[in-house]
């Protein structure tokens, strides 16, 4: 975990809010998103990391700054629901955002939104 949390800085201070999903059988993980302060607002960055090597590769960011949400993986895509957001008015809002990462294609892609805004929310894959 400690290591994560010094991976996943895109500044330099801690970044709290971010989500860390296991990937293929608890070697791999993505470690997304995060407040990034104040100042900065939040992060889109996305980083996989591989315990066996003990290398993280910055993957396709989010597309968005994004915090406080959801996150599984299910077969070869991980999703992200949810969450908080910077806004213009430079506040933090909820978001009813659904995304899809394709770990072949590296890329992310909406989908349908949530029927209403949700952030500190768990998802799980059944």
């Amino acid at each position: 975990y400690k290591r994560l949390l010094r991976l996943h800085r895109e500044l330099d201070f801690y970044c709290p809010g971010f989500n860390v999903v296991t990937v293929d059988s608890a070697t791999q993980c993505l470690a997304m998103g995060g407040f990034g302060g104040m100042e900065y607002g939040g992060l889109a960055s996305v980083e996989r990391y591989d315990s066996r090597s003990g290398l993280s590769l910055s993957i396709a960011p989010m597309g968005a700054k994004l915090a406080l949400f959801g996150s599984c993986v299910l077969g070869n895509c991980a999703y992200v629901a949810g969450g908080k957001t910077h806004s213009p008015a430079d506040d933090w809002v909820s978001v009813a955002w659904v995304k899809e990462y394709d770990f072949e294609t590296n890329r992310w892609s909406e989908l349908p939104p949530m029927e209403r805004q949700r952030d500190c929310l768990s998802l799980c894959a059944v």
